[in-house]
């Protein structure tokens, strides 16, 4: 009984392990390799060239966009780099008053100085600038758009050219004895503005701009300090539109 069991053990056909996907995979691979190597080692010596200039060709072609792409980035790096060096920048300078201390019985003005520290003129420069009595700081982007559209007329600033904007006072009148006792009153005099202006490569630029000063007597200089707020530069044509 065991011997005939045993010769039915060993009748039983032999089971292999399958191949897993990997194998058959490298398999394929591997014969498509052989296929493609024997039809190169047939091919005319016509045809051999041709597939080899035509390989070549498709590198070129590649390396050719490649760096056609390399060459526009750099180049657009140099013009951005150079953009900024070159364009026109101007940022309020100083305020003085003129008398100052002011005197009274006469007509008393504000300087506004601008100044363009740009390598470049600023083209098409438009401004509107104002001074008032008020209890708080003016809103001086709200107000910007409406003063530049009034505002028609156009300067050009050469590099390091400086403009100076003249503001008379009350509308020019002469300072009153009680000036103090009023400006007190009002909170603050407030010399407030804006101004938008063109570099060289037609880009816009605007400018806001705010100061005030709180005299505590007659004699006393004028000290002008900068607003919290409202001295700010950017592209575009304006800060309401930021």
């Amino acid at each position: 009984m065991q011997t005939t069991n045993k010769r039915r053990t060993d009748a039983q056909p032999a089971h292999y392990p399958k191949r897993n996907w990997w194998h058959r995979l490298i398999h394929e691979i591997k014969r498509r390799f052989e296929q493609r190597h024997a039809k190169k080692d047939k091919e005319p010596p016509a045809d051999k060239a041709a597939r080899i200039t035509a390989r070549a060709t498709r590198i070129i072609a590649l390396f050719t966009i490649v760096l056609a792409v390399a060459t526009s980035l750099t180049l657009y790096e140099i013009h951005a780099s150079g953009t900024l060096d070159q364009r026109a920048w101007i940022g309020m300078e100083s305020v003085a008053s003129e008398p100052s201390p002011p005197q009274i019985g006469k007509k008393w003005t504000f300087h506004v100085t601008f100044r363009n520290s740009g390598k470049t003129p600023a083209l098409n420069m438009t401004h509107a600038t104002k001074e008032e009595g008020l209890s708080q700081i003016p809103n001086v982007n709200l107000k910007c758009k409406e003063a530049i559209d009034k505002a028609a007329a156009s300067t050009l600033v050469p590099p390091n050219g400086i403009f100076d904007i003249q503001i008379p006072v009350a509308g020019g009148m002469n300072i009153p004895s009680n000036w103090v006792q009023q400006s007190n009153e009002k909170g603050a005099f407030y010399v407030w503005g804006c101004m938008i202006y063109d570099d060289i490569f037609k880009r816009r630029h605007w400018l806001t701009y705010c100061a005030t000063y709180r005299p505590v007597g007659a004699d006393d200089p004028i000290s002008f300090v900068a607003c919290k707020s409202y001295n700010d530069t950017g592209d575009g044509d304006g800060p309401e539109k930021q």
